[in-house]
């Protein structure tokens, strides 16, 4: 019997782990056609959204239509692509808990530290869990919240090549 019950155990955690997958390549689509209808940049930048999980959220943009004179990535295309992953991932996140806001980036601090000469990924590591409650309860009781975030792109050996320090506003809409 318990043979039995450790295989639909295990059974349960592939579905589970099946549907996460799924409800997250949905948040990935969603995301994408969000940048597409609403942000003109990203198209010409040829962005992707490569994934999103519980962890955070991971974009792509090709090389060759963000690189500059010296055949490295655009200081300009490095800045929109993080300023993008921490809105993107707050994007995602306010939707799964169904607020109606309006998203801003309020501040941030980039660093350059190293050349970027392939194509570029951005990693938007989600925010705590304790600052994520402390945000929804904000958004929640006076209808805005911030929110820190610190994007990164990593160069081709895994280092830290551009790092984002930042800080997003949600405006709760309301509804008419």
């Amino acid at each position: 019997m318990r043979h039995v019950t450790a295989l639909i155990t295990r059974g349960n955690k592939a579905s589970a782990h099946m549907t996460a997958r799924a409800e997250n390549e949905k948040w990935c689509n969603a995301l994408s056609d969000e940048f597409s209808l609403s942000i003109p940049l990203t198209r010409a930048m040829q962005l992707s959204v490569r994934s999103f999980t519980p962890g955070g959220l991971v974009l792509r943009a090709p090389l060759e239509p963000n690189s500059n004179d010296k055949g490295t990535a655009f200081g300009g295309s490095l800045s929109a692509i993080l300023t993008l992953s921490g809105w993107g991932w707050l994007w995602i996140m306010t939707k799964r808990e169904n607020f109606c806001c309006d998203l801003l980036i309020h501040s941030g601090e980039i660093r350059y530290l190293a050349p970027v000469s392939h194509e570029i990924e951005a990693h938007c590591p989600a925010a705590s869990v304790s600052e994520w409650e402390k945000f929804t309860t904000q958004l929640r009781n006076k209808g805005k919240a911030r929110i820190l975030l610190e994007p990164r792109v990593l160069d081709a050996t895994g280092q830290e090549a551009v790092t984002f320090q930042s800080s997003y506003v949600a405006l709760r809409k309301e509804l008419k």
